[in-house]
């Protein structure tokens, strides 16, 4: 049997109803039982009729159309869309009904909106993406733009209306500015703040720098910096663990000992492994400053991967690590950050009696990129 198109069955639906009979009295679901339909085709073809209702008055049909999409598929966004700003409208607003997942839910509905195609909305059943009519976004942001010229709006209807006529930020600062004290949202937005605020965010980055010795140390010159790094911060709680590499000859050369003959040498191969603990000092809107020491290893390997396989050259001047630093964080995508540090490096590389004495420390300056969580 040809299936008639979803969008065409409940136009068949409005266009047959009566005008006088009220919305208990419609049974929609009688009427399509004999179609198999999933709560995408529901959504597709609902959000395609609720502006046609809305426009030509038809209420019967509409709460009729609106109770059995509730009835069959929960409340997907666009019908909480719906249902708020109906609620505006007709004055008879509350926010006791929102689900415990509204903040995701009008979430969801910004980051679509930013989609080449936003005619969609994500199904927390099938935690998929699905299409909606595309008529519905710019019925409900119409709608939403139209009933702001009410003169008697309550803070908390004013931030569903500048939400939904895309006034993200402006809606979204009314928020976290305590002006819905009192409301639902204003409990469920200050909850999620808690709990973001105790959650542990990993990240992971790599970082590129100059390591800048000073001293008797500063013989081997500046030397660039390459390696990663992952940790997390909770609470403003800091734990990284670091590997960095340094490369190119040293300007300059220095002496090593080798089987107790000394050898002259200007290669220059820099590794470096780290703890760091420290406190996030500033901590708001991924953007960060942050405070820490880290404790670990460094070493200098004075001849090449050749020289050690074909001369048995091989000698590694090792110091212990101490640097305290000073890393900047801001985000530059929903997903990713650029850190600018600083970090100044306590180093005791121990030479031996025929070597070039490498007293001194470094300071290291370098850049990292990301990916944490927000």
């Amino acid at each position: 049997m040809n299936k008639l198109p979803i969008v065409t069955f409940f136009l068949l639906v409005f266009l047959t109803t009566p005008q006088n009979i009220n919305s208990q009295s419609i049974n929609v679901e009688s009427l399509i039982s004999k179609y198999v339909i999933s709560c995408q085709d529901i959504a597709k073809s609902a959000t395609g009729l609720i502006p046609v209702l809305h426009q030509a008055n038809e209420t019967d049909t509409l709460y009729a159309l609106i109770a059995y999409w509730e009835d069959y598929c929960g409340l997907p966004e666009p019908l909480m869309r719906f249902h708020i700003l109906h609620q505006i409208e007709i004055n008879s607003f509350s926010d006791e009904w929102l689900p415990d997942n509204i903040l995701n839910l009008l979430a969801d509905y910004s980051e679509t909106s930013k989609w080449e195609n936003p005619d969609y909305y994500f199904d927390y059943y099938n935690l998929q993406f699905y299409p909606i009519d595309p008529a519905y976004n710019v019925f409900s942001r119409n709608l939403a733009e139209h009933l702001q010229r009410y003169t008697d709006l309550k803070p908390i209807e004013l931030f569903f209306l500048e939400y939904y006529s895309h006034d993200f930020e402006k809606a979204m600062n009314r928020l976290s500015s305590g002006e819905l004290a009192g409301t639902r949202i204003d409990s469920l937005y200050k909850e999620n703040l808690k709990i973001a605020k105790e959650a542990r965010r990993p990240f992971i980055g790599i970082y590129g720098g100059l390591w800048k010795p000073s001293g008797q140390l500063a013989l081997l010159g500046n030397h660039p910096q390459f390696g990663f790094s992952l940790g997390f911060v909770q609470q403003r709680f800091l734990l990284e663990a670091i590997f960095k590499i340094g490369f190119l000859p040293s300007p300059n050369y220095y002496s090593v000992e080798v089987n107790g003959l000394p050898e002259n040498t200007r290669h220059f191969t820099n590794l470096h492994f780290s703890g760091r603990v420290g406190l996030a000092a500033v901590d708001k809107n991924r953007h960060q400053l942050l405070l820490s020491v880290g404790l670990g290893y460094e070493g200098i390997q004075a001849f090449s991967t050749t020289e050690q396989e074909e001369q048995g050259l091989s000698r590694m001047i090792s110091s212990a690590s101490f640097s305290p630093g000073v890393e900047f964080r801001f985000p530059v995508s929903d997903y990713s950050y650029l850190g600018l540090n600083i970090r100044y490096n306590f180093l005791s590389f121990v030479t031996r009696r025929n070597e070039t004495p490498l007293k001194g420390n470094a300071l290291l300056f370098g850049l990292s990129w990301g990916f944490d969580s927000q």
